[in-house]
């Protein structure tokens, strides 16, 4: 039973939906329940969209290591990652596409979820453009880790020293199979997490690698979004008990989500899942 907190937001269970409250904001999750017959349409539509939000975990594994904040028991990074996108945008995938991880939708799933305040970002011209504010800093080859720790902690009251800010970019990529004939989209993944450090004297362009970031005209941070793909940045903060983070999802430009996302792939999906009757 889903119970009403002081602040408004909800809690618990109502129906097959979990609701959790962190940050005065009420986040709705998939309930996973086992069931006796596994083939009704609502189960064959869970199974499909499963799969692809397994298959990108494969790629994405090492940007999400300690992403979700308060895992409980048996939760893992990867058990997190599943429950917060099975109520995300649907990517179906017929059971050839989904085998040995061969395909890989990016679609806007969840690669954060914690407490802390998100970071507010959106795709405008090839960039990703944050609120984090750093007008102070030139980006330059020159550029160390310590410029860009106190350009942050100076300019935005939610930062501070030995906070780590992570930029995720996971590109959306494809080929032709082996008879040539139909397209295997798959996805590519890299990323960077810059501890905010004052004594780092190393140049930023040592962590960075394949991330290319910027200084808009309004003084903002920003990553390189070009290319289809889906992108993001997770604010974290290591501690005692953990690392603390935002929850964040990956901002898309990506042409195939709509057609893995439609009710006509969907149900191509569940028919090549469905047991053939017996003669």
């Amino acid at each position: 039973m889903a119970r009403l907190n002081k602040n408004g937001t909800l809690s618990g269970l109502m129906g097959n939906v979990v609701l959790r409250s962190y940050n005065d904001t009420t986040f709705a999750f998939a309930r996973q329940e086992k069931v006796r017959n596994p083939q009704t349409r609502p189960q064959m539509m869970q199974r499909t969209k499963k799969q692809n939000i397994v298959n990108l975990y494969g790629r994405m594994k090492p940007a999400l290591k300690d992403n979700f904040q308060g895992k409980v028991g048996k939760q893992s990074d990867y058990t997190m990652f599943v429950s917060c996108n099975l109520s995300q945008t649907p990517v179906y995938l017929t059971e050839n596409e989904a085998m040995m991880g061969a395909n890989q939708v990016v679609a806007p799933y969840v690669v954060s979820y914690g407490r802390m305040t998100p970071i507010e970002y959106h795709l405008e011209d090839g960039w990703l453009v944050s609120n984090i504010k750093v007008s102070s800093l030139e980006l330059t080859d020159d550029t160390k880790v310590y410029d860009l720790a106190a350009a942050i902690t100076a300019e935005n009251e939610e930062w501070r020293q030995g906070d780590i800010l992570e930029f995720i970019a996971c590109r959306q990529l494809a080929e032709k199979n082996a008879g040539g004939r139909n397209d295997i989209v798959y996805a590519e993944c890299d990323y960077a997490n810059i501890i905010l450090d004052d004594a780092e004297k190393s140049r930023l362009n040592k962590y960075l690698d394949e991330i290319e970031v910027k200084v808009d005209e309004n003084g903002c941070l920003c990553m390189r979004a070009s290319g289809e793909g889906g992108y993001a940045m997770v604010h974290k903060r290591p501690s005692a008990k953990g690392v603390a983070v935002a929850t964040q999802s990956m901002e898309v430009n990506n042409s195939v989500l709509s057609l893995y996302s439609s009710e006509e792939h969907c149900e191509e999906a569940i028919r090549s899942y469905e047991k053939k009757k017996r003669k």
